[in-house]
């Protein structure tokens, strides 16, 4: 008799809605960010502030998550999961409340504090929970209900902008099912200590190959993130309608990347994580290719949902990585690491991608993505090591 569907399981479940939140946090005010900025005329500084409030999170969170995953590591990841989920519902949700433009910015920053927390004891507790092609499932989905959210997320506070300003913060609220639904269903399983000074130094040598996943972690977030950031100028270079051209663009990438990570679990069982790394990173690289000389909205469009296939077979990859590099009693601290790394492209990758359009235009950034994504998926091939 089959095994049921892993979304069907209460603990995967919850798990899977966690990681839905966690695109949302940043992504789902965008549509509102005029009409906030309009909403404080005499502030000098709101521009700046206005746009800084989509990052805001991710800056907080890449700052505290190896402290988090240490924290989980030592106290348990449950506590940290649903302490988090509520700080989500309540920083998410204050701007709901009149109050001044800098307050909404540190609202945002205590939301990062919320993300580091989910995403690292989250991930976590995947590893803890689930081995095997039932771990990669899980991944897989979280990575679908990523995009998924953010879909939901954007399309929602269009349509909540369009009412009021304000009002795209109340999605946040809908956090608050999702604490309760894992409350009920995920329990911490019992820590595992080190035994001893010698278990210790065996398991020293992990950190190597994790820092090197860290690195890779960073390389791939900072190429992946050319797209929402710059997308919206190369179309517009191009003499397509800004607004319209990137929705289509970015949706179809959004909608092939969820779609693509549904089949994560699948590909991981049948080639094994360093060949799906291979995959993704090549379908990147074809997706990059494609950008470079395109000039119609139809190419733009293939290009994209071919990087978004291919981040979302990545993205699942490097925590699985990560999560059998790290030993069981390390593993907050593994997927922290990890986290900071997400970010840290995230937040890198404008300062790099500028310089090269500003030198040398799009076209060189594309070819230039294309180069990185192929040598990473040259390298996944040619590795004499077994990542898995």
């Amino acid at each position: 008799m089959p095994s049921p569907p892993l979304w069907r399981e209460p603990a995967a479940a919850a798990l899977i809605l966690c990681a839905a939140l966690i695109t949302m946090a940043n992504s789902t005010i965008s549509p509102a960010l005029p009409g906030i900025e309009a909403l404080y005329p005499n502030n000098p500084n709101a521009a700046m502030l206005t746009r800084l409030l989509v990052p805001a999170p991710s800056i907080t969170a890449m700052a505290i998550a190896p402290f988090v995953g240490a924290l989980a590591d030592r106290f348990g990841r449950r506590p940290l999961l649903l302490g988090g989920l509520a700080l989500y519902v309540v920083a998410g949700a204050a701007p709901l409340w009149p109050m001044s433009l800098e307050a909404i910015f540190v609202s945002r920053l205590v939301l990062g504090v919320a993300v580091a927390l989910v995403l690292t004891t989250s991930a976590a507790l995947v590893g803890d929970l689930f081995l095997g092609e039932r771990r990669a499932g899980v991944l897989g989905l979280q990575i679908s209900a990523r995009n998924f959210g953010g879909m939901l997320g954007i399309v929602g506070a269009g349509m909540l902008a369009s009412i009021s300003t304000r009002l795209p913060f109340g999605i946040y609220i809908s956090a608050l099912l999702v604490l309760w639904i894992t409350w009920r269903a995920v329990q911490d399983v019992p820590r595992v200590e080190s035994k001893n000074t010698s278990t210790q130094e065996e398991t020293r040598g992990w950190a190597v190959p994790l820092a090197a996943i860290c690195a890779l972690q960073m390389v791939t977030a900072m190429t992946f993130f050319i797209m929402p950031t710059q997308m919206p100028f190369y179309v517009q270079s191009l003499g397509h309608p800004p607004a319209s051209s990137t929705g289509i663009t970015m949706g179809t990438l959004t909608l092939a990347g969820a779609l693509a990570a549904l089949r994560y679990r699948a590909l991981a069982g049948l080639l094994g994580s360093q060949r799906v790394l291979a995959l993704g990173y090549g379908a990147m690289a074809i997706g990059f290719a494609i950008l470079a000389p395109a000039t119609g909205l139809l190419i733009l469009t293939a290009g994209a949902a071919m990087v978004g296939v291919g981040f979302a077979l990545v993205s699942p990859a490097l925590p699985a990585l990560a999560l059998a590099t790290a030993p069981d009693h390390r593993r907050g601290l593994a997927l922290g690491a990890l986290t900071t790394a997400v970010y840290l492209g995230q937040i890198l990758s404008p300062f790099a991608s500028q310089a090269l359009i500003e030198g040398y235009g799009f076209a060189a950034l594309y070819v230039t993505a294309t180069v990185a994504a192929g040598a990473l998926a040259v390298g996944a091939v040619l590795r004499r090591t077994s990542l898995d």
